[in-house]
């Protein structure tokens, strides 16, 4: 007995085939277009929203940075404010005399420069724009000397009561920036 044939598949059995067939032929290029696709929302994100983000976060170091400096300059400057008043009412208690060689006030300047971290440091100003260390350790000679006008800055109008703030000075070349803070002294010249 002859074998019997197959008998063809009835044409549902070939629809799915056909949806597959139809799948592989077009799925490549689907699959090209997709990842195409993610590639350029890629690349718009990164050239968009990206440095978005990234300038928010600066921002918010910097600002947070702002915040840090502007904090420990106030203590400073209270430090500074603080440090020249010890130094006027200790002034007020001693007899008139020479103050630059002074050895107890040159105590005192040491001690508020220890407590600062070196933060701050008191300098005897006159009027005519010489200022000295504490001790006077240069024969005399002023460490810094300011114009008339930076003087008139520093000093303020007569009268003033309160700490003024001066023009920054570089006392020697290439050396740090001190920020002059001057306090009208209560006891007499």
């Amino acid at each position: 007995m002859p074998a019997p044939s197959p008998s063809p598949a009835p044409p549902q059995a070939q629809a799915p085939r056909r949806g597959l067939a139809w799948l592989i032929r077009i799925g490549p290029y689907v699959s090209l277009g997709l990842a195409l696709l993610m590639m350029w929302d890629g690349i718009r994100w990164f050239s968009q929203v990206y440095p978005q983000e990234l300038k928010t976060h600066h921002l918010q170091q910097l600002a947070a940075t702002a915040r840090a400096a502007a904090t420990q300059l106030d203590a400073v400057f209270s430090n500074a404010e603080s440090s020249l008043r010890t130094v006027d009412l200790w002034l007020l208690t001693q007899p008139q005399g020479e103050i630059l060689n002074d050895a107890a006030l040159a105590q005192l300047a040491e001690t508020l420069r220890e407590s600062s971290h070196d933060l701050v440091d008191v300098l005897v100003g006159s009027r005519d724009g010489r200022f000295h260390r504490l001790p006077s350790g240069q024969g005399g000679a002023p460490m810094a000397t300011m114009s008339a006008d930076d003087l008139a800055f520093l000093y303020g109008p007569p009268g003033t009561k309160g700490p003024l703030l001066g023009a920054p000075l570089q006392l020697r070349p290439g050396g740090p920036l001190y920020i002059p803070l001057a306090l009208p002294m209560s006891a007499p010249p």
